[in-house]
């Protein structure tokens, strides 16, 4: 029960403060850092939030993320495991951006990090896609996420 409220009051205080595909529109890049607030098995889904430091539209940009997103089981050393969906939100100044997890993968580094890279469809506060790659560390508690948020590459013909 706790675990609950304490989900629902990150959730608020986030939200007052301030191509394989499709670049976004708004361009969105910057870095993302933050920690794992409870994973799937707890949650039902893995709920990660922190800061953005990055650029939209070549303006400079800081803000907060939350992330909700399901995942396959965590794979063996050496293993990947399929994204199976989940939201974002990305806030950055006066600008709110959400969206869906379209795909991705977690893959075992062996050290109990994990590499990420997930693909993102922008919803609202603008469209296109944004990816983020960067590593999911597990050594300590809470587990922390960190990584950058990139256009996606243009499709190769």
């Amino acid at each position: 029960m706790m675990k609950k409220y304490s989900l629902i009051a990150i959730t608020i205080v986030f939200f007052l403060t301030a191509q394989q595909g499709i670049a976004s529109q708004p361009v969105i890049t910057g870095h993302l850092e933050g920690v794992e607030l409870c994973a799937q098995f707890q949650c039902g889904v893995a709920a990660f939030v922190g800061k953005f430091n990055g650029q939209l539209n070549s303006k400079r940009g800081k803000g907060g993320f939350l992330v909700f997103i399901n995942h396959e089981p965590l794979p063996q050393p050496g293993q990947a495991a399929n994204l199976t969906g989940g939201e974002w939100s990305l806030r950055a100044d006066a600008n709110l951006l959400q969206g869906d997890i379209l795909s991705g993968t977690l893959l075992n580094n062996g050290d109990n990090t994990f590499t990420v890279r997930v693909l993102m469809q922008v919803t609202e506060g603008g469209s296109g896609e944004v990816v983020f790659t960067g590593v999911l560390d597990h050594n300590d508690f809470p587990p922390t996420i960190d990584g950058e948020l990139t256009q996606p590459a243009a499709p190769s013909n």
